[in-house]
């Protein structure tokens, strides 16, 4: 049974319940609230998004879509990050959720702007995933070298 089809199989499951058995559903939307959070999705934020999850997970593009659509309606039930933040914090060590803070600058980053609101959100993400300021700020550093990697030269 693979990764997606386990997680389809969640989907029959409560809200409350889904979101407490699968991270990659949690994963998903607190990056999609990170780049939703200045009110706009940016094309950037969102190809970038797509690769994180295709890479990390193995997920085809119609498993994204599908991905894409359950966690943005999780996230539009929740008013508040801390269901998600709560489950990450069980499931994933330091170093995972330091990575995860990683891809979270990451999608920040994406669109080449940086609002005030959204820095306000990694502050307070660095908080709820009980994150130090070293990893915080080692993540943020990573995320830069990491886009500059990843995009083209002009």
């Amino acid at each position: 049974m693979s990764l997606f089809t386990r997680l389809l199989d969640m989907f029959s499951n409560e809200p409350e319940q889904q979101e407490a058995d699968d991270p990659l559903l949690v994963r998903a939307a607190l990056l999609l609230e990170t780049a939703c959070f200045d009110d706009d999705f940016a094309p950037s934020e969102r190809q970038l998004i797509v690769r994180l999850l295709e890479h990390k997970y193995q997920l085809e593009p119609s498993e994204i879509k599908e991905l894409f659509e359950t966690a943005n309606q999780r996230r539009s039930e929740r008013h508040d990050i801390f269901v998600f933040t709560n489950r990450i914090n069980e499931v994933l060590s330091l170093e995972e959720r330091a990575e995860l803070m990683t891809e979270i600058w990451q999608v920040i980053f994406a669109d080449d702007k940086v609002t005030p609101e959204e820095e306000h959100l990694a502050r307070r993400l660095r908080t709820l995933l009980r994150l130090d300021h070293q990893h915080w700020a080692k993540a943020k550093q990573d995320a830069r070298i990491r886009n500059k990697e990843s995009t083209p030269e002009s």
